[in-house]
């Protein structure tokens, strides 16, 4: 079997499951399977962080929570 890639990360807004108001993503994040994403209100999310949702389970970021600068958080 071939290695495959995971895709580039880069993502619209529009594709979370959700996306809250007050909701601040910085430049160079990147996100992967979004559609399994929820982020609640009042989020920040820091430059170079990588979130990826898993396509078994949801992710959810909870209400002004704040993700500091290039963490890696895992949806499964």
């Amino acid at each position: 079997m071939s290695p495959r890639s995971h895709g580039t990360g880069l993502f619209e807004p529009r594709q979370f499951a959700q996306l809250g108001n007050g909701v601040v993503i910085e430049p160079g994040v990147l996100v992967f399977h979004p559609e399994n994403i929820v982020v609640e209100d009042n989020v920040y999310i820091g430059h170079y962080t990588i979130l990826k949702g898993y396509y078994k389970n949801r992710m959810v970021i909870g209400e002004g929570t704040w993700i500091g600068q290039q963490c890696f958080l895992h949806g499964a």
